[in-house]
């Protein structure tokens, strides 16, 4: 089967500029890039949008959940999930690169000493609420269906950590299928100086979307409302004249081949004026 090879980066990249054109060559198609952690943004994050924007890239961005950060004095603080949705949300506008695929938040332990669904969810709701997109939720099997305890976000399309080979994936029981599959965080890209030496190693998630490059582009844009097409405003149903009125003999229906609600209103408008007319002659000759 056919798939799209998609990479997501972060700041532990640091600088990509030279290496957009060796992903391109090794197939990849679209890159993810880490936006936010917590209550914090990254303002490498802009400038690899940009760049993979301007290399053809279709550009995603994600968002780290963190639920505890150490403030100044050393005391480790929740944060709250809607204004990691806020920070979120408000990053990503602020750098002004528009993304192709949905959000998507990253659920881990590390970082994290305990985990619950429930404030989690409450994170998921508010970032679709201010992105008006569904996001990807990324996590690991053990993450999802032993600390969360399978949490019912079949909803979200499953963005699945599992290092292993495909038949050996396992997919938690909330969802049919993965839609990404991260299936490697250690292949490298190698840049090398003219005598062929190793000068720089940046290791890079490889990620594979579920399906080929039509459904890839399927999936951006029926994740996407603004790429919907418009629904149209029901025409509305005329009138139908009078009891006892007749249409106009000048323009019976009969005259029109396969008449339109548009013959059909302005005939109607015919008929009206007509009406008028008779109504305005009546008085008249009452008046006389």
């Amino acid at each position: 089967m056919d798939r799209v090879l998609v990479h997501d980066v972060s700041h532990w990249q640091g600088n990509l500029a030279t290496y957009w054109q060796m992903f391109k060559d090794n197939g990849c198609k679209a890159v993810i890039i880490k936006a936010t952690e917590g209550l914090a943004y990254y303002n490498i994050f802009k400038e690899h949008a940009e760049q993979a924007k301007a290399a053809g890239f279709k550009v995603g961005s994600y968002h780290y959940w963190r639920q505890q950060i150490k403030n100044l004095e050393g005391t480790f603080v929740n944060c709250d999930p809607i204004r990691q949705a806020d920070n979120y949300f408000n990053w990503v506008q602020k750098c002004g690169v528009e993304m192709d695929l949905p959000p998507a938040l990253d659920i881990e332990q590390g970082n994290n000493p305990f985990l619950t669904a429930t404030v989690i969810e409450k994170c998921l709701r508010h970032i679709e609420l201010k992105f008006g997109r569904v996001p990807l939720v990324y996590s690991s099997p053990n993450v999802l269906m032993n600390i969360l305890g399978n949490p019912a976000w079949g909803k979200y399309p499953l963005w699945l950590a599992h290092y292993t080979t495909e038949d050996k994936v396992t997919v938690p029981k909330a969802w049919k299928t993965w839609t990404l599959w991260q299936f490697s965080d250690k292949i490298t890209y190698d840049k090398k100086n003219s005598a062929g030496t190793i000068i720089s190693r940046k290791p890079i998630d490889h990620n594979w979307f579920n399906g080929g490059e039509a459904e890839f582009n399927n999936f951006l844009r029926a994740s996407n409302p603004a790429l919907q097409p418009a629904a149209e405003d029901p025409a509305e149903t005329p009138a139908p004249p009078p009891a006892g009125e007749e249409l106009p003999a000048a323009a019976p229906i009969a005259d029109i081949e396969n008449p339109t609600q548009i013959d059909l209103i302005n005939l109607n408008i015919e008929a009206l004026k007509q009406r008028l007319t008779r109504v305005e002659q009546w008085i008249e000759s009452y008046n006389k």
